[in-house]
């Protein structure tokens, strides 16, 4: 976990424990109901939480607010704070800084938060719902000058401006609960269906989709997660929610959020350098502009597209006229592969978010309105069956519904839509415990589409759920000579060997999975399955590769790069084997690859905390190594291990207090009283100075070097003292020099050399 992550588990704790304790209702949602169901944590790149709870929920949980939160922990939304920038509320923090921008001019909570995304109650028919949506969307634009919210759904600017002006006349309050009088018009129990409240899109949910709760792990905790969970990733993600998404696509939010501040004290330094009247002015300006311009802009998009749907259609054609083999019989051969090759620009533009839109802010407006490319219907029908043949059924289901919606599909794609539907009841039927049926729809389906890779996915993870041994073979012998490179059946054929006590040749196959497929449910998988040995396999190869036997660390090295290959982003198993490196260069007696491995731990370790990860305790251990072998007693070397990468200075404190305590255990008052001592004290002294001089005292640190050089025997640790000192003195030279030129150097040279105590001292240490 990132340290921002560890602070938002801690928030939400907090929040948890609340509803728990009165009986409050919510789940998790969007990316982190996500990292619980395909990571049981976070999402790796995901900085925020967000949670679902009914309006009637949250309201009871502002009323405990004055007597419940925790210090330093706030409840904001707009019923509580007029002045808050968000259409939706927040559990927050005071105490931190994690500014938005639509918070630049605000004067609301801007600490870490957790997301409460607000589920009011809605009628089932369509008038409701639209006259929710359009009151919500002139809420929203009235809350947040920053961002247009009723240009995508073309509201009125009549009706924004007459709101704007009620505003300005009857004041914030009363404008405010006119709208809100408006959308939260129904009761929890005459609604089956929720519209939550986000700015971005009013989406919907039966409310059997959310309630009642179910109990997941998520990192060290239990969390509330949806009732039909599968259902809801498969509507919010689509089909293809198990995937992990490729770096460019992973999507994080932009937030100011400096260290050892809280947000007011960062407003009271960026405020006075901002014309906040004028930003908003602009602000305000800018949204009258898009809301007036909406109708002909869209307009104009939607005519561009019609023109360019026009070419992209004559280039299909011309494509397979000039084609070698038919549509039918392609399609007859199952040729995926070429098919996908022909309807490359076709499936480009069709599924873009420019033609069909997307369910977020940006993309919606054409989710309501999109614009479809008229090719001919046996062109529709190949296309659509390459999109369910190549696991994009999502795709295939949304255009499917489109043409059913707007002129009507034929047999094969009418079938092919119910055929989805199903492939969806069996999923979600799953969850709900319904093997069977699931099973006999699996069966009919893989009759109808023989060799369709997620059919036969579907019928594997089914079989090896219920622990049907004899079937899940058969389907991955299938699956294997069909799909031999699909990392999804060799990570199953991997389970199969393991299971009969073939760990070695399972362990090439699991090394193989993350190349083979980006599907995040088989990467977890492979934590229950070897990963249950991991931590025992991983520390036999650490003892093993610190052997004398070379035969014996050889196979070890061998065994960590395959553990490597099957949990490439476990930083633990990354860490030990840098450990067996370490131990090769031991072995070897070569100081250059013993730098060189050491030199990549550091730079690791400084990545990782650039990135705010947790730093595995093996790679300050292998340091600890290195510093042992130069000579350092053990608990120093854990120590000067650990020195380099610590700036806060109460834990130097805590090291220093550490260092001193055991060199008095061991020397007496001699080191108190800075005598010379026998034996290992310079290395208490050398590494009490660089301690020291991480504090920035400077003076102090050279006194504990000056007497390491008398204690100190020849070596290594001696070695990195001479140079460090010899560095010292000769930039201070080239420093001194500079200095001189232009001025009076005295002042410089005193602070300089007070340091080394005096000129003789200086000589010796020269000598």
């Amino acid at each position: 976990m990132t340290k921002k992550q560890k602070q938002l588990l801690g928030l939400l704790k907090e929040i948890d424990a609340l509803c728990r304790k009165h009986g409050l209702r919510y789940v998790m949602a969007g990316g982190s109901l996500l990292g619980v169901i395909r990571n049981r944590g976070f999402l790796p790149w995901d900085d925020d939480i967000d949670i679902y709870m009914p309006r009637d929920d949250w309201e009871e949980l502002v009323g405990l607010a004055e007597e419940e939160l925790p210090d330093h922990r706030v409840l904001i939304d707009v019923g509580t704070m007029r002045e808050y920038t968000n259409s939706f509320p927040r559990y927050g923090s005071t105490d931190t800084c994690a500014i938005h921008k639509h918070q630049i001019t605000g004067r609301d909570a801007a600490g870490e938060i957790i997301d409460v995304l607000t589920l009011d109650p809605v009628p089932s028919d369509e008038k409701s719902y639209k006259k929710y949506r359009t009151n919500f969307m002139i809420y929203s634009d009235l809350i947040n000058p920053f961002t247009t919210y009723g240009s995508r759904w073309e509201i009125p600017l009549w009706k924004y401006l007459y709101y704007r002006c009620m505003e300005k006349v009857s004041g914030r309050e009363k404008t405010f609960r006119n709208l809100e009088k408006k959308m939260y018009a129904w009761k929890e129990k005459d609604c089956d269906r929720f519209a939550m409240r986000w700015g971005g899109c009013p989406f919907l949910f039966s409310k059997d989709m959310m309630f009642p709760v179910k109990e997941m792990p998520f990192e060290d905790m239990m969390v509330y997660v949806p009732n039909h969970v599968i259902e809801y990733l498969i509507w919010h993600y689509g089909d293809e929610w198990p995937y992990i998404p490729p770096h460019a696509e992973r999507e994080s939010h932009e937030a100011i959020c400096p260290d050892g501040i809280d947000y007011e004290q960062f407003r009271k330094l960026y405020m006075p350098m901002i014309d906040a009247e004028k930003l908003l002015k602009n602000a305000w300006k800018g949204k009258i502009t898009k809301l007036r311009d909406a109708r002909s802009k869209n307009a104009v998009e939607d005519e561009k597209l019609a023109l360019y749907a026009v070419g992209v259609q004559m280039d299909l054609d011309a494509r397979l006229d000039h084609g070698k083999r038919s549509l039918s019989a392609l399609v007859n051969r199952r040729d995926f592969e070429t098919l996908s090759e022909i309807f490359s620009d076709y499936f480009t533009a069709q599924l873009s978010a420019s033609f069909i839109g997307r369910e977020d802010f940006a993309n919606i407006r054409k989710f309501e309105h999109p614009t479809l490319i008229e090719i001919r219907e046996n062109q529709f029908d190949a296309a659509m069956l390459t999109l369910f043949y190549t696991e994009k059924i999502s795709k295939a289901n949304r255009l499917l519904g489109l043409v059913r919606s707007t002129k009507g599909l034929d047999e094969t794609c009418g079938l092919l839509y119910q055929d989805i539907a199903r492939l969806r009841q069996a999923v979600t039927g799953i969850e709900e415990g319904k093997e069977t049926e699931a099973a006999e729809i699996c069966d009919m389906l893989n009759e109808r589409y023989p060799d369709n890779p997620s059919i036969l996915k579907l019928m594997l993870w089914l079989s090896a759920r219920t622990s049907d041994k004899e079937k899940t073979d058969s389907l991955v012998r299938q699956g294997r000579d069909i799909f031999p490179d699909d990392g999804y059946f060799i990570k199953y054929e991997a389970d199969l060997l393991w299971a009969k006590g073939k760990k070695n040749e399972a362990l090439e196959l699991y090394a193989k999975v993350h190349k083979s497929t980006n599907n995040g449910m088989i990467w977890l998988d492979l934590e229950s399955v070897p990963g249950h040995d991991k931590i025992a396999a991983v520390a036999d190869c650490i003892r093993r590769g610190r052997l004398d036997d070379p035969g014996i660390a050889k196979r070890a090295r061998e065994e960590i790069r395959v553990w490597k290959q099957v949990f490439p982003d476990d930083e633990e198993v990354r860490a030990a084997g840098e450990d067996i490196r370490m131990s090769a260069a031991f072995a070897a007696r070569s100081s250059g690859s013993i730098r060189k491995v050491r030199h990549q731990i550091e730079d690791r370790i400084r990545l990782l905390i650039k990135k705010d990860q947790d730093v595995p305790g093996q790679y300050y251990s292998t340091l600890a190594r290195v510093q042992i072998r130069s000579g350092l007693p053990r608990s120093l070397a854990a120590v000067s291990a650990r020195l380099p990468f610590t700036e806060d200075y109460e834990t130097l404190e805590e090291m220093r207090y550490q260092v001193e305590n055991e060199a008095v255990s061991v020397f007496g008052e001699a080191f108190v009283s800075r005598e010379v001592t026998r034996g290992q004290g310079g290395y208490y002294r050398k590494v009490l100075g660089d301690i020291l001089l991480a504090q920035g005292k400077v003076t102090e640190a050279f006194g504990c070097y000056r007497l390491a050089m008398r204690e100190l025997p020849q070596g290594t640790v001696r070695e990195q003292l001479r140079r460090l000192i010899l560095d010292d003195l000769v930039k201070g030279q080239a420093k001194l020099r500079v200095i001189a030129a232009k001025t009076d150097a005295g002042e410089y040279l005193d602070g300089w050399l007070d340091k080394y105590g005096s000129l003789k001292e200086i000589q010796s240490l020269v000598r």
